[in-house]
């Protein structure tokens, strides 16, 4: 399934180029020739050079043909290079794109599951493998092909008998290889899969280079790797052995090949069956297309290898998740805000439910907070909203709509986030602010900005790396401020920052929330004393809800929450 997979999916973008892949065969094929045609010109040589024909005249034609020939063969390779070149660059180019665009269609889990780097691997290793195939591996398939099928018409033409024992010959040589070719992929899938979880190891260690290094964690880092290398070394090894012992058979044969075709060819010579030049021509031929057979069983190695490694990073960009297989999607239309938790069930594993029939709801421009201990649910009610994740049970809507229903693209739309470690890209601040709303004037960022607490109208071309905790944290507000999105999530938006720039950013979050349907998850308390409800999370399970006030003389679990942060000599009738 392995070339199955990988040559649909080059098709896909060389069926669109028809006319260039026609001039590729074309021009592959005849450079194939060159050799097959050089070698009968020297055996017609050869025969006129012994006969009694003769003079300089009779060797002028064939002298003629061998130059211009040589010259086609030239240009013939100049015509690849240029055909490589329109084909190539352009074909790369989307199919980056595709794989790019289909890893972001991709559900939230494929992101947890997959290290990023891994994932831009796939991607690098899927158009290498195009590239290699189009620009090396093929241009040597075809050109074999056509020495092999001309090289056996001028023997047929010569004596049928070398045509037919060298396809004998071949017949058996390629039965072989066919035979062992499920073998050859096999080996060549494990070892595509022992590279990439390789490579996965090392860009999860350089993505946490600091906490190695504050750990002492580099030669606990160095042996985990060993570890993968091992697997690496065998897999490698079992492959190596295994060509060791094919390639010693198939030099056997082609040695046996040889001695026959040369064992013939005397025997007729010396009973004048054939001439001089056909003998140099049929041993010459039989040295040549041995070569290239030898060289093309290496090729299919080759070839194998590159599409086991393609074949093993499609199956993961082209595998279709559950959750993208919903067909007819709409697209959602968010006015209120209004929404609606209706009888949730859902688990990240089977036997250990989560949430089981739990309900809430959310009215139009409503602020909520939702606390909780660290694995009451928290994070997984936002995702579940989002559509990361599919119910097991239940529904979740908006404005009336099932999410499940709701085209990803328009409720993303409706939907602002400002997160705990707000992602930002290596660019500048103004592109990281405009992210959100790319159709933005200037004019409109930097009033998110200046509305998000943040001063830098004269820098606003600062790379992002920049930027302070506190600075970071204010771009993710100016996103959202500049979405204008009717439905605002914070998910610990001031969880890493200070004291003092946790009051600053506070404002700036206030100001967010107006007009706005709000969810906000929070281990601060004190930033969600101005919410108009605040639903408290236990085991997937709503304990207590009510204003920050109420909470606190019911005396539950929110006042514990309260006294843990405040202090033990907060009076909770205040």
């Amino acid at each position: 399934m392995a070339k199955e997979q990988c040559s649909q999916f080059f098709l896909a973008f060389l069926r669109k180029r028809k006319t260039l892949i026609c001039l590729y065969v074309v021009l592959a094929a005849w450079v194939g020739l060159f050799g097959v045609f050089n070698a009968y010109l020297l055996k017609v040589l050869i025969d006129r050079l012994s006969g009694s024909l003769g003079g300089f005249r009779d060797l002028i034609a064939p002298l003629l043909i061998l130059l211009v020939n040589s010259e086609f063969h030239n240009m013939s390779w100049r015509g690849i290079n240029l055909v490589c070149l329109k084909l190539i660059p352009p074909i790369k180019s989307e199919m980056t794109r595709d794989l790019f665009d289909r890893a972001h269609q991709k559900p939230y889990p494929f992101f947890q599951k997959r290290l990023s780097g891994a994932i831009a691997q796939d991607v690098a290793i899927i158009t290498d493998a195009f590239e290699r195939t189009i620009g090396n591996i093929g241009i040597r398939f075809i050109r074999g092909g056509a020495q092999l099928i001309a090289s056996l018409i001028l023997m047929g033409s010569i004596h049928l008998g070398y045509s037919l024992l060298f396809l004998s010959w071949m017949f058996c040589f390629a039965t072989v290889s066919v035979l062992v070719s499920k073998k050859v992929r096999a080996y060549s899938r494990e070892i595509a899969r022992t590279q990439s979880e390789i490579s996965g190891q090392i860009v999860d260690s350089f993505s946490a280079a600091k906490e190695v290094k504050l750990f002492g964690g580099a030669a606990a880092e160095s042996n985990r790797l060993d570890r993968f290398l091992k697997r690496w070394r065998y897999a490698y090894k079992q492959k190596g052995s295994f060509f060791l012992k094919f390639y010693l058979l198939q030099g056997c044969s082609i040695t046996c090949l040889i001695f026959a075709m040369t064992f013939l060819l005397i025997k007729q010579h010396l009973v004048g069956l054939v001439t001089t030049g056909d003998f140099v021509y049929i041993l010459s031929s039989t040295f040549l297309l041995t070569e290239m057979i030898w060289a093309n069983t290496e090729l299919i190695d080759q070839f194998n290898e590159q599409m086991g490694r393609c074949a093993q990073s499609l199956s993961h960009l082209l595998k279709v998740e559950n959750e993208n297989c919903l067909e007819n999607l709409k697209e959602g239309i968010v006015k209120k805000g209004e929404i609606s938790f209706e009888s949730i069930v859902f688990s990240y594993k089977p036997d250990h439910p989560l949430f089981e029939g739990e309900s809430l709801r959310i009215a139009g421009g409503e602020k909520v907070g939702i606390v909780g201990r660290s694995g009451a649910g928290k994070s997984t009610l936002i995702h579940l909203l989002l559509g990361f994740y599919s119910l097991d049970k239940g529904r979740i809507t908006i404005d009336g709509q099932d999410v499940a229903s709701i085209c990803r693209e328009s409720l993303y739309q409706s939907v602002a986030v400002v997160s705990q470690n707000p992602a930002l890209f290596q660019r500048s601040l103004l592109e990281n602010i405009r992210f959100s709303n790319q159709m933005a004037s200037d004019e409109k960022v930097l009033e998110a900005a200046r509305l998000a607490g943040l001063d830098l109208q004269d820098a606003l071309d600062i790379n992002a790396s920049e930027l302070s905790g506190g600075e970071r944290q204010r771009v993710a507000i100016a996103r959202a401020i500049l979405k204008n999105a009717p439905i605002l999530i914070l998910d610990e938006p001031t969880s890493q920052l200070d004291a003092i720039t946790e009051y600053e950013v506070k404002a700036s979050l206030y100001r967010l929330m107006e007009g706005k349907t709000t969810i906000a998850i929070t281990h601060y308390l004190s930033t969600l004393s101005e919410m108009d409800r605040i639903i408290v999370l236990d085991q997937g399970k709503i304990i207590e809800e009510g204003t920050h006030v109420d909470l606190l003389r019911k005396n539950g679990k929110y006042a514990d929450l309260w006294k843990a942060q405040v202090g033990n000599s907060f009076l909770v009738t205040q």
